[in-house]
């Protein structure tokens, strides 16, 4: 695999950090800021006989009055609803009520904007509240008691507490901070592997990696990051290695890369896990073909291209290698030369075209007559990698074709040696 960029895992994203103050937004019912008590005293002499006055002023937060706003009040022993209406300036008045205990309600625009659970009355006598005795010339008789709340919102919202999150509040934020938790623990996890195999220590990648299949299970990338770290760790088994074991490996790594695929196209999978997909393709295609399913991994190298076109060259140069080591040297010419059109800068698909030409290299009244194209192809690569891992063998291979070949680069001590070794 030469798709450098293919090697690194991609980390897991975090949810967005959970933020407080938006869990006290929507505020619990607001208690009422009362600027004038009504006190009702129980007189049990006079039979609690009257009834109680109520009125007082609604306003805004900005200090507007409420106007058509209802106070509700509905007594728990009798069960009886009253309704006052404010007025323009945000006044209301209410009578008859009985000593009892109310729920009192301030209704905005038929939304119900506050509840005073509980809220006792009970009869005042006007006569001994103003400090007067039984006997004198003002009425003795139970009169109604008057008194005033007034409903300031400004201040109600100023001195009433925050309330704390709901429920369902509460459980979101617990939710977000145990993923973010599972999320770090992952982004951990990947850095390992990533380090591990930077280090070309490809069991320790694949250990890391597993543990990071079993904690995010949901994530494709978790998987492709399994089916990156198999791969390597099977391709640099030494020829030595049990087959079984490097089997085992390249079977776990096209589990794992199908796996991955199946998640990343569906409806479910985030960005992250389908930005991923060509290389799923790519990666699944090389186990493949190194375990002699050449048939199912050329489409699988071809869909790679297709998904990514910026990268088609990379993936393409894949699989024409794969075609060049299985000796398919006449379907591997035509994918070499659709790399150079893709990405005339992939040196190494130059080297191999040239190879595989050579390959098709007649002798004809004792000359080598290579098929037109091949010197450019070998002259070509050392231009682009002049130092290359191959750059002998592409000088060799020009010098091989009967010296008539004009060429800028001159022979290394290996190339006439191995010239003359051909002349004896």
């Amino acid at each position: 695999m030469v798709f450098a960029r293919w090697r690194i895992i991609a980390l897991m994203k975090l949810r967005p950090k959970v933020n407080m103050s938006s869990f006290f937004k929507e505020r619990a019912r607001i208690a009422f800021f009362l600027v004038g008590v009504v006190l009702f005293i129980p007189n049990p002499a006079a039979g609690q006989s009257g009834y109680a006055t109520v009125s007082g002023t609604a306003t805004d937060e900005k200090g507007h009055p409420y106007v058509g706003a209802i106070v509700r009040f509905r007594a728990h022993q009798a069960g009886v609803v009253t309704d006052a209406v404010t007025d323009k300036l945000g006044h209301y008045s209410a009578t008859g009520f009985p000593a009892d205990a109310y729920d009192v309600s301030l209704i905005v625009n038929g939304k119900e904007e506050w509840t005073k659970k509980n809220f006792q009355m009970f009869l005042w006598n006007r006569q001994l509240a103003d400090g007067q005795s039984k006997g004198s010339d003002r009425s003795s008789k139970w009169e109604e008691g008057r008194g005033t709340l007034d409903f300031n919102m400004k201040e109600i919202r100023k001195k009433s507490p925050r309330p704390g999150p709901t429920d369902a509040q509460t459980k979101e934020m617990e939710d977000t901070l145990s993923y973010n938790r599972r999320m770090d623990e992952l982004n951990a996890m990947v850095v390992r592997a990533n380090s591990a195999l930077n280090g070309e220590r490809y069991a320790a990648a694949v250990v890391w990696m597993q543990k990071a299949t079993e904690l995010g299970p949901e994530f494709a990338r978790t998987w492709g990051g399994l089916g990156i770290a198999c791969l390597d760790e099977a391709k640099q088994l030494p020829r030595s290695a049990d087959a079984g074991t490097r089997d085992q490996l390249y079977a776990r790594a096209i589990q794992s890369f199908e796996k991955a695929l199946s998640m990343a196209q569906s409806s479910s999978a985030d960005s992250q896990d389908t930005s991923h997909v060509p290389e799923y393709y790519e990666g699944l295609a090389e186990a493949q073909a190194r375990t002699g399913e050449f048939a199912a991994a050329e489409p699988n190298y071809r869909t790679a291209a297709k998904l990514d076109p910026p990268h088609a060259g990379a993936y393409l140069f894949d699989l024409g290698l794969q075609l060049v080591n299985l000796n398919r040297y006449d379907e591997a010419l035509p994918v070499m030369e659709q790399v150079i059109a893709a990405d005339p800068t992939i040196a190494d698909a130059y080297f191999y075209k040239g190879t595989v030409l050579v390959k098709e290299a007649k002798l004809i009244s004792g000359k080598l007559i290579a098929p037109n194209g091949t010197a450019e192809a070998f002259q070509k690569y050392l231009a682009l990698k002049p130092q290359g891992a191959m750059a002998d063998m592409a000088k060799d291979s020009l010098l091989y074709l009967a010296g008539n070949v004009d060429t800028e680069f001159k022979a290394t001590p290996s190339a006439k040696a191995h010239r003359k070794a051909g002349k004896k």
